[in-house]
């Protein structure tokens, strides 16, 4: 039997064994509660589920499963992270029960509850989260009765009967916020989920069972270990290269929370791997290897984030023009300038403010339904000075005027603005909507998390690993 002294010690060597589960256990429960995305995905996904509701007659299996397909991944993903967890705990925590009994009982009692603790503890931040994403009833009132109001009127604008109009945005509003008790009931059975296994894990899993992974830290060898090394090494490279080559396909079809844990597990065996050749080599590899990433990112070694030219590219380098000479040139550039009096002419500029894709949204749709009801308003529109979220809006109303452009289907300068219930024009408003309603945060996420992080550690510039390019290649798909 040990001493008190020396079973403190066989405590804090079972603690000081776990930094790699512990640093992807944290880092997994942070995001899962206190990232405002993560949050605003739990919300879009029970939205989803709520107003993608599918006839079974009709539609069947395949488009329940279109509608569930997210939240089915997400279930998946946090399970698999959680065996992760498990199995890479044990095996770092390692030996043999009778030997750890007779020696130290508070040392076996750690060993067994505390990978049980690691292990649901991400399936108990994911309830945390899915509890922080809901929203207070009276916010809830409110944003309900908006929604409802821009239903009912966009609706009436559109052509629907007054009466109809407000039967579909009472029960949309109604179906949307529907939401919120969708979350409470997700997370109370994530909570139970995770204490039920909890409990089996504690007192039914066996404590010196042999695991799928290689031999434990006291039964290490570096052939074994490089073999280990070899196969997440090529695991997380071929996973980086078809983020790289396919972002949109491996973001859409995964989904964002599935995509996440895969980092996880990843990441988990990763620092698995440089913690046994740690133990080989007697050298803190894990934190030599975080050293040095540091280093090539402050050196600026391998900053591949570079601006893409893809459709044309400048000319010859000049002197640009200034503002004043370009809108004298404008403006000297309108048919319609003398039709009215001297110093009257109707002249836009628009700042379009940032904020993600709500931003972008707002900027879209607003100068879209502008130029619906007004057609010439293009024709006065001078310049937009947009930031982040905006400037994405703005693009995709200027892509959307130039397309109708190509289809000569901008009206003469001279046409006045129509009633607003008569819009005139191609439907800049739903075009618009119909490029933005796509997911454009899963591509982004994963080269993020694959290829941009796997650029960390390489002491040169890889254009091609660089995430802003998910990012253009989802927008320019949209």
């Amino acid at each position: 039997m040990q001493s008190k002294k020396e079973c403190r010690k066989t405590v804090f060597r079972s603690l000081a064994a776990l930094p790699p589960v512990i640093v992807v256990v944290l880092l997994a429960s942070v995001l899962f509660t206190c990232a405002d995305q993560f949050l605003e995905i739990y919300r879009d996904i029970a939205q989803t589920l709520l107003l993608g509701r599918v006839d079974p007659v009709t539609e069947g299996f395949t488009g329940l499963l279109a509608v569930s397909r997210e939240f089915i991944l997400a279930i998946v993903g946090v399970a698999a992270l959680s065996v992760a967890i498990w199995l890479v705990s044990q095996s770092l925590l390692y030996s043999p029960a009778t030997e750890l009994a007779a020696s130290c009982p508070t040392a076996l009692w750690v060993r067994r509850m505390l990978p049980v603790a690691l292990t649901v503890l991400p399936v108990l931040m994911l309830a945390l989260g899915l509890n922080l994403g809901r929203v207070d009833q009276a916010v809830q009132a409110r944003v309900g009765s908006f929604l409802a109001t821009a239903y009912f009127e966009s609706s009436v604008s559109h052509g629907a009967k007054p009466v109809d109009a407000k039967l579909d945005a009472d029960r949309f509003a109604t179906e949307l916020m529907g939401y919120d008790r969708l979350l409470l009931w997700w997370s109370m059975a994530l909570v139970i989920l995770g204490i039920a296994a909890a409990i089996y894990l504690a007192w039914k899993a066996p404590v010196s069972e042999r695991l799928l992974l290689p031999p434990p830290r006291s039964e290490l060898s570096w052939g074994q270990t490089a073999l280990y090394a070899a196969v997440i090494g090529a695991i997380v490279i071929a996973i980086s290269l078809i983020v790289t080559w396919w972002p949109l396909e491996f973001g859409h079809l995964l989904g964002p929370l599935a995509v996440f844990c895969l980092f996880c597990i990843t990441l988990l065996f990763a620092m698995d791997v440089l913690r046994r050749f740690s133990e080989l080599s007697g050298y803190p590899v894990l934190l030599c290897l975080a050293g040095l990433a540091l280093i090539f990112s402050l050196a600026r070694l391998n900053d591949n984030h570079v601006v893409r030219f893809e459709a044309s590219k400048a000319g010859e380098a000049g002197e640009l023009p200034t503002a004043a000479d370009e809108f004298k040139k404008w403006l000297a550039g309108r048919v319609d300038l003398g039709g009215f009096s001297k110093g009257r002419y109707p002249i836009y500029i628009v700042a379009a403010q940032g904020g993600g894709i709500y931003a972008a949204y707002h900027a879209a749709t607003f100068l879209g339904d502008v130029q619906e009801m007004c057609p010439n308003f293009a024709h006065h529109l001078f310049a937009v000075s947009a930031v982040s979220g905006g400037s994405v809006g703005a693009s995709i109303f200027n892509a959307l005027l130039r397309e109708a452009e190509a289809k000569d289907r901008i009206p003469d300068a001279e046409r006045t603005c129509d009633n607003p219930a008569n819009k005139a024009g191609p439907p800049y408003f739903d075009a618009a909507i119909a490029a933005l309603n796509k997911d454009f945060w899963s591509p982004l996420q994963a080269a993020l998390l694959y290829p941009d992080f796997l650029q960390r550690f390489l002491f040169w510039p890889v254009p091609a690993f660089d995430r802003a390019r998910a990012l253009e290649r989802a927008l320019e798909t949209a």
